[in-house]
């Protein structure tokens, strides 16, 4: 149980720490500009979205554009330059990064409740579903507060999904930190030459 608690804590700790390290470099010093920016207004006007209407509004001028010269020209809905499709992709991203957030949130707090349910367990001297309960509670905590990859559509949705994720990974550390410093997850120290 001893090398078990031990692991644990470790796994834990080195995972969190790492986590957080990287959403801070992403959040805050990781430059999400381009010189090329200036030159792409729907690019910068996706980049600058502040909400879901606002991208879905749009995306239907655009549309409405592409429907008024659609006799005169091939469709542009699917290729990859034209504002429609550039427009659809960023919406996609929002749509799945708002997902993001819900079941980070979600499976967080699932996380939670397993850890309370660990409290309990170690209370009643239940240590192996303690131990296991725990071991649950920070895999959920941990895997759902692990790293986005891509910047790719609006800029304001994907900081809202890393801000979500760095509070949710220092909440995590911080309870980690007070399971082992109250001692319920901490190894017990040997008594008598035995393991506890």
């Amino acid at each position: 149980m001893r090398g078990l608690r031990l692991t644990v804590f470790i796994l834990a700790f080195l995972s969190l720490t790492a986590e957080l390290i990287r959403h801070s470099y992403v959040r805050w010093i990781e430059d999400h500009t381009s010189v090329l920016d200036k030159y792409e207004a729907v690019d910068k006007e996706i980049k600058e979205a502040t909400s879901l209407a606002a991208l879905e509004k749009r995306y239907a001028e655009e549309l409405e554009k592409q429907k008024a010269t659609k006799e005169s020209q091939p469709s542009t809905q699917f290729i990859p330059q034209s504002p429609v499709f550039k427009l659809r992709q960023a919406i996609t991203d929002w749509e799945r990064r708002e997902n993001q957030i819900r079941a980070l949130r979600y499976f967080w707090v699932g996380g939670l409740v397993c850890l309370l349910l660990a409290l309990v367990c170690h209370w009643r001297g239940l240590q192996w579903v303690s131990v296991t309960l725990q071991i649950a509670g920070f895999a959920e905590m941990t895997w759902w507060t692990s790293p986005s990859f891509g910047l790719a559509g609006a800029v304001q949705e994907f900081t809202r999904l890393l801000d979500n994720k760095i509070v949710f990974t220092v909440l995590a550390f911080a309870l980690l930190l007070t399971f082992w410093f109250t001692g319920v997850l901490r190894p017990e120290r040997k008594r008598n030459g035995e393991v506890a």
